[in-house]
């Protein structure tokens, strides 16, 4: 089951320390030194919301700008009065600022449920007083802080649960259906998932998730140059071009003619754009074809080497592979040209 998969590769130790050692030392100060119920706590919120933008080591400077304080003022006005909402909210805007190539609608609702819960857990443990008789009282405290970062890394578990990428590539987009990338889409999953039950190595299985991956990439970046060629109507585009230069020669005045000119330029410049664009389209298709067919060849050479023993099969059958996803970075590189196309 991928989400097994998925908790088993997750890196849990580094951000349990950390959670651990800023969560114990906060409870510590605000419970002992301030004589504060530390659950309750802006601050709190916003170490946490600190925690988890610098281990996911988040590049926008602006977004942490507005994470940290969004988080306090959170915890300030919804703490401890509406606490599910409050869950509801700081969910979702770590979901969205921390995590948000990975946040999904069921995700924030599960991360929601489990902030809430971790709050209700800490304040129950504050509650028990037995403990007080095996844990000297200068570090309990510490203690609530050390449960209260478990729950948060329970908490924020399931924005780090990722389907297998390429069958998240493929959940990423919307997909036209029926169309022929649809058709390849599906084909490359197909022959993806049965190549990777084929592959006994890992770092070549890992070589050919980030093939396939790419290869989808490519199709949707295929689609979208697609659509934007279908937008335009070619055959009104020449019509405009041609009334254009009538009036431009037609026309007495000088600044009219001018007009006119620029007019016809722009209009030029269009249908250089649109012929330019129906060309990379051709390209990436070509490439798309090339690349469906280099998995299928590898499909077979894998079922050929089943029936096979000798000892070379496997060296060629990794440096087919290895060769394949070299391919596949120059057309996802080559496929960024259209972008500049779109822009220009």
């Amino acid at each position: 089951m991928w989400v097994l998969e998925a908790i088993h590769e997750m890196p849990v130790r580094k951000p349990f320390l950390v959670l651990l050692i800023t969560l114990g030392a906060g409870f510590l100060l605000l419970a002992k030194f301030l004589g504060l119920n530390p659950v309750y706590q802006p601050a709190i919120y916003a170490v946490i919301a600190l925690d988890l933008y610098l281990l996911e080591r988040q590049k926008s400077v602006l977004r942490g700008c507005l994470l940290i304080p969004a988080a306090y003022f959170l915890a300030y006005f919804l703490l401890p009065a509406y606490l599910p909402l409050f869950a509801i909210a700081y969910a979702l805007l770590i979901g969205k600022l921390v995590y948000t190539e990975s946040f999904r609608l069921w995700k924030w609702g599960a991360s929601s449920l489990l902030i809430a819960a971790s709050l209700w857990i800490v304040s129950v443990w504050q509650q028990i007083a037995f403990v007080n008789q095996f844990i000297p009282l200068q570090i309990y405290p510490a203690l609530h802080g050390a449960l209260f970062a478990f729950c948060l890394l329970c908490a924020f578990l399931p924005y780090h649960l990722k389907k297998d990428q390429v069958a998240d590539a493929i959940g990423s987009y919307s997909w036209k259906r029926p169309s022929q990338i649809a058709t390849i889409v599906d084909q490359t999953e197909a022959l993806y998932n049965r190549l990777r039950t084929q592959i006994p190595s890992k770092p070549n299985q890992a070589e050919l998730s980030e093939f396939c991956e790419r290869l989808i990439h490519l199709c949707h970046r295929l689609q979208e140059i697609q659509k934007e060629v279908a937008g335009t109507d070619l055959v009104s585009l020449q019509q405009q071009i041609y009334e254009l230069e009538q009036k431009a020669l037609r026309v007495s005045d000088p600044m009219a003619r001018k007009q006119y000119e620029h007019a016809l330029s722009n209009k030029r410049t269009q249908m250089r754009q649109h012929d330019a664009l129906q060309n990379q389209s051709e390209r990436i298709r070509a490439q798309i074809l090339n690349y469906v067919s280099a998995l299928e060849n590898m499909q077979f050479a894998y079922a050929n080497q089943r029936f096979s023993s000798s000892s070379d099969s496997t060296e060629s059958i990794d440096f087919f592979l290895h060769m394949a996803n070299n391919r596949a970075e120059n057309a996802y590189e080559t496929s960024e040209a259209y972008q500049k196309l779109l822009s220009e």
